[in-house]
Order: C-alpha cells, then structure tokens, then sequence
C-alpha cells in the first residue's frame, strides 16, 4: 500500500536517512511511482503534479543536511495551502450563503510575495506574529509592511466602493490588494507611509480611486 500525506513521506525519509545520496534518489522515485504517478515526464523531467518529489529529491542530491529534508517537504506543502484555503472557503460560501473571513490573511500572504519574499521568508516572518499586533502586518528586509484587502463576494450589489483607511502610521509602506470573488488578486497597490499620510490623513472614507493613485504592483 502506498504511504499518503506528509507522516507518509517522512516515514519513507527515515528509511531513507542512512542510504548514500544517489539510492535515496531511486528509492524515493521508486516509491512515487508505486503510488501510482509516472516518475518521470519528456526528457527526464518531473512533471508539475511531482513538486513535493522535487523538493525531496533536490535535498537528496545536495549537501542539505538530513534533519532538514522534512522541513523542505512542509514548505513544498505550502504551495498547495492557499489553494485548499480558497476552495474550502468558496465551497463553504455556496453551502451556507456566507464566506469565512480570510481576505486578511491571504492579502497579507499575496502582498509579501508581490514584493518579492518567498514562501519560506513569510513564513518565518510571521512565526509569533498576533492578529491584534499594531502597526505593521509583516516586515521584509527591515521594511514594515501593512496590508489592506477587498474582496466583493459576486452577489447582486457587491462592488467594492469602500476600501479600509490605516489607523497609525506605525509602518513603512502599505499595500492594497483587490480580489474577485475567487480570490484572484486583481489589482494591487502600494504607498509609501508619509505619502500616503499626506494623502489621506483627512479623508474620512475612501474608495478604489485614492489607492490607485499609487505605485501600482498588479
């Protein structure tokens, strides 16, 4: 029977863990194709749906040391959790008429990789980080960076007319993420702090139209 799923992998890489590099390569190809995929795809190269065998693979063949090959199968996984996230949360939404509030999280996730952080950054980053914590929302090479994000649910009516104003200005830069109903990003925005105050500080209420009159990022 095939292993599945993470504890899977990791109890083949302890069976791995004491084989010399090029066996630990054809042992974890081997064990792939037992699960039923194809190794390989045209001219030896791992198709797309082989991306956490890649990560395994490439720690094999590197001097990566062993007790971080698990590591690199997580951050592999991370690639799969956004697009899990939103396919509960719209499946969810026609169930029940109501979507559960992720545009927070997934704009601020979206706005590191705009500008350039990695998965594996971000996640660091925000290890310890609070939801109620002032100011900035993640910080990037010594930069703070607070997010806003809109996201319309699609129904009758649900235009985005209204976006959230910054409360402090405890941040070097702020980012402006637009949706779709999907969670595809649609556009995106980004403000340096004593612009955006000089800007907006005495705007009560602001729309689309003010953040787009920023640096634009998508």
């Amino acid at each position: 029977m095939p292993l599945r799923g993470i504890s899977g992998w990791r109890k083949t890489l302890a069976r791995l863990r004491n084989r010399p590099r090029p066996e630990c390569y054809l042992a974890a190809l081997r064990h792939r194709a037992m699960a039923g995929y194809d190794a390989f795809g045209a001219e030896g190269a791992m198709p797309p749906y082989c991306d956490d065998l890649r990560l395994i693979v490439r720690s094999c063949l590197t001097t990566t040391p062993w007790d971080s090959v698990g590591l690199t199968y997580e951050l592999g996984a991370m690639n799969s959790l956004r697009k899990r996230l939103v396919e509960t949360v719209l499946a969810w939404e026609k169930a029940f008429g109501n979507a559960p509030s992720i545009t927070s999280a997934l704009s601020e996730l979206d706005a590191a990789q705009l500008i350039g952080c990695s998965l594996e950054e971000y996640s660091a980053a925000m290890q310890g980080m609070t939801s109620v914590q002032k100011g900035f929302d993640f910080k990037f090479n010594g930069t703070r960076y607070q997010v806003k994000g809109n996201r319309p649910s699609g129904k009758p009516g649900s235009f985005v007319t209204w976006v959230p104003k910054a409360t402090n200005y405890e941040w070097d830069y702020l980012i402006w993420v637009l949706y779709n109903s999907r969670y595809e990003i649609q556009e995106a925005w980004l403000w340096e702090v004593s612009e955006y105050q000089s800007a907006f500080n005495s705007v009560k209420r602001l729309s689309p139209a003010h953040y787009r009159q920023g640096k634009k990022l998508a």
